[in-house]
């Protein structure tokens, strides 16, 4: 009796394998079938992992305390310092390469000499979600998103790479033309695009960010103070709206806690850039 039932547990055993096999291959087959209709390849995580070493997690005060993180990448592959949910301490550390001083806030530290340093290239940024099993797929929808709008802020097409595995997460790492780092609120801009794009089906981007569902629990808000500048920076260059030379952009003598607070593009859209941050810049204020 006791085979027989054992045997029974175990056809039912496969039974479940194989129809979780299925569904698998179903989702991947749809997958594939969104690649294909937006346009877009999905990238490969059975390639070399992107980044070469990680940097540990260090505690910080972020508003968030889940959802996507962010961390810039080296030119040689390294990570430039802890994964951060807050997007703003993006323009902290490109404020530390450029002045060479050291960005400590909210328990956040970036120091241009003992950090690795930034791919000042390339706008090289990798992201994780703990626990989202998905975030490939997420990230080429990002991809598409990015895409999509690239060429109407002047820039070159971003591409995708799998990063590797990191404490038990996969890592996707979006590299963009570096003129996404060429101010506070262009960095700002870029890592809100793509978090915004990760469930981006394709489709005009601009209605995207009228109906999209948000991935961060604040990015209505955020989305909508940050509009009137997205309007306004669409179809200018860079150059028209801010300093020619990139370190301009980031003045030595805005410290560290307006570069943080007071430079994104919330802030841009909504007219409240602090005036040591935005000094230099062709176009201070959007009407």
């Amino acid at each position: 009796m006791e085979n027989k039932i054992d045997m029974e547990k175990a056809k039912r055993s496969a039974a479940a394998r194989a129809g979780w096999a299925k569904r698998r291959a179903a989702k991947a087959a749809a997958v594939a079938a969104k690649v294909e209709a937006i346009g877009v390849a999905l990238p490969d995580d059975s390639d070399k992992p992107f980044i070469t070493k990680f940097f540990n997690d260090e505690g910080m005060a972020q508003i968030y305390s889940s959802g996507l993180e962010y961390a810039f990448v080296g030119p040689t592959g390294e990570q430039c310092h802890a994964f951060a949910f807050c997007k703003d301490f993006l323009q902290d550390a490109v404020w530390s390469t450029l002045n060479k001083s050291k960005a400590a806030i909210y328990g956040f530290s970036y120091t241009y000499d003992k950090n690795p340093a930034l791919d000042m290239s390339n706008t090289r940024l990798a992201v994780r979600f703990k626990g989202k099993k998905d975030l490939k797929e997420m990230c080429f929808k990002a991809l598409a998103f990015l895409h999509a709008l690239e060429v109407s802020f002047g820039m070159s097409q971003s591409s995708l790479s799998y990063g590797g595995d990191f404490k038990g997460d996969a890592v996707w790492v979006f590299t963009g033309d570096k003129k996404w780092m060429y101010s506070p609120p262009m960095i700002s801009l870029y890592s809100l695009f793509i978090r915004v794009g990760l469930n981006y089906e394709g489709g005009d981007w601009q209605e995207h960010l009228g109906k999209t569902t948000f991935v961060g629990r604040n990015d209505k808000q955020y989305l909508s103070q940050a509009m009137p500048a997205i309007k306004f920076l669409n179809g200018k260059k860079v150059e028209e709206v801010f300093a020619d030379e990139w370190e301009k952009n980031y003045p030595s003598d805005a410290n560290v806690s307006y570069m943080h607070n007071n430079s994104g593009i919330a802030c841009l859209g909504s007219n409240n850039i602090n005036s040591s941050v935005n000094k230099n810049w062709k176009i201070k204020s959007i009407g």
